[in-house]
């Protein structure tokens, strides 16, 4: 695809993965805590990176050396089976579901969220 054709319809494809993604998932979680909306966006990005990193489920169909050569040395990963990225995404996404809902931290987290003055006089 040439790169102005690129430089138009990557935006829209976003925008529309957004509007749908609004619809289908963060519409159900509104009348939630603001946390709830910043679990499923953490994960959703968590899931979607997994899915398109080397060794995700879209595994692309180019030479080994191709994706050493050009990946950052920041970025790579190692060479998984295809599903661990995914399962990996999951456990965190758990994790962290677990630490805000299950721990003191979280209770903190939580209570800061509905009243910060109070969560201020707690700690003097």
């Amino acid at each position: 695809m040439p790169f102005w054709a690129s430089l138009v319809l990557a935006p829209l494809i976003v925008g529309l993965f957004g509007v749908i993604i609004e619809r289908l998932l963060l519409k159900r979680i509104y009348h939630l805590d603001h946390l709830y909306g910043f679990l499923l966006t953490f994960g959703m990005a968590l899931i979607i990176e997994g899915c398109s990193s080397g060794s995700g489920l879209l595994r692309r169909a180019l030479p080994r050396a191709h994706h050493r050569r050009h990946r950052p040395r920041l970025m790579i990963m190692p060479d998984l089976p295809p599903v661990s990225s995914s399962w990996r995404a999951l456990v965190i996404c758990l994790a962290t579901w677990y630490g805000i809902e299950r721990t003191r931290l979280g209770a903190y987290l939580r209570a800061a969220t509905e009243n910060p003055t109070l969560v201020a006089r707690l700690r003097h």
